[in-house]
């Protein structure tokens, strides 16, 4: 209906710029007859090359007009001064706006103030994207700093920023001041095992909180493992943990199972590419085997041979909770069904072995 038309019209004008050509001021205006007549729940407005006078427009007829629940204005990186104002003036007014997205907005420090104010200020926005922003520094400390007085943000997304140890610092802060924060996702940044340390030693004083925390591609050790596996024996709510891409090898899963074996919440967990052999597949397989609650493990670009992959046949045979299981292994297809027919012998119902097999 007109709903489905106007999502279409959206979308068209989103592709067309995306492709190179300039959303202008006139094409900005010219939308305005579609909030007018008919709801919009997600404009996307990425990468449209839109500059002051454009964006100026479009967010005082997305706030007159309540026109959308989402907003995505990511890879925009000319927005200037005047755009920022506007947008925070409406992040601190416009109950209906849940969602943003500002990836890749070069949010320096002419933004960041103005983003912390609407923060500090509880607006009611629920999930915010700042990845690739470069926020390492200055910058994190204001975002940080109101964040730890926002009792409204639920989802904060801070990927690929350059993020260091000393910025862990300030994200552990965060922390230990807010209870409402459940998702913190810090991929791809440089926290080392400095970082790793004093982000898991903050979330070891909250206890309830987090509920979702992913630290893909940090480039931490196996030297971290014991500060995360006593976060996980203190945290009872933290639902979600991504690992994977990091350096913790067979000594690092074997440090992480003890934290985990004393965890009752983790229902999701990500350790790809972590460098795992036969022995640190053994150690995860015991965990999958005794957990009462873990649902989903995906193992996948680890160096798992015909023993580990039967380790972990077994554990699904153990589980009663783990109903997917995603691994990828080098070794002979007839092997991997062996070991497949072997899960399926003592299939309990609900499990699922996901195995690619690279044939040698």
């Amino acid at each position: 209906g007109a709903l489905k038309y106007v999502c279409v019209c959206v979308c068209v004008c989103v592709c067309v710029c995306h492709a190179g050509v300039k959303l202008e001021a006139r094409h900005c205006e010219a939308l305005e007859e579609i909030f007018r007549r008919v709801y919009v729940n997600v404009l996307n407005l990425e990468g449209c090359g839109l500059e002051d006078d454009g964006a100026l427009a479009l967010l005082e007829m997305v706030e007159f007009y309540e026109a959308a629940h989402i907003l995505i204005l990511s890879n925009n990186p000319k927005l200037q001064r005047q755009t920022w104002l506007a947008l925070s003036r409406m992040m601190k007014r416009a109950a209906f706006l849940h969602y943003i997205d500002l990836s890749q907005t070069a949010v320096d420090m002419n933004a960041v103030p103005l983003v912390g104010r609407s923060l500090r200020a509880n607006c009611p926005l629920v999930t915010l994207h700042l990845e690739r922003n470069s926020l390492s520094g200055p910058r994190l400390v204001i975002l940080a700093a109101a964040l730890k007085a926002n009792t409204c943000l639920a989802h904060l997304y801070v990927g690929d920023n350059g993020l260091t140890a000393e910025d862990a610092l300030m994200l552990g802060a965060m922390l230990k001041g807010n209870r409402r924060l459940e998702l913190l996702d810090i991929r791809d940044n440089h926290l080392l095992d400095q970082g790793v340390v004093l982000l898991c030693q903050a979330l070891s004083t909250q206890e309830h909180g987090l509920t979702a925390l992913v630290l893909w591609n940090n480039r931490f050790t196996s030297k971290s493992v014991p500060a995360m596996a006593t976060m996980l024996a203190l945290h009872k709510t933290l639902h979600t943990l991504e690992v994977g891409r990091n350096r913790l090898g067979n000594d690092g899963m074997d440090s992480l199972k003890l934290g985990l074996m004393r965890n009752r919440s983790i229902l999701r967990l990500g350790i790809m590419e972590l460098g795992l052999t036969t022995t640190g597949t053994i150690a995860l397989a015991e965990y999958i085997g005794e957990s009462p609650v873990l649902e989903t493990v995906n193992v996948r670009r680890n160096n798992i041979k015909l023993g580990g992959l039967l380790a972990l046949a077994r554990a699904h045979k153990l589980s009663q909770t783990v109903t997917k299981l995603d691994v990828d292994t080098n070794i002979k297809c007839d092997q991997v069904l062996t070991v497949l027919c072997c899960t399926c012998d003592t299939y309990t119902g609900g499990v699922c072995l996901c195995c690619c097999s690279v044939s040698s």
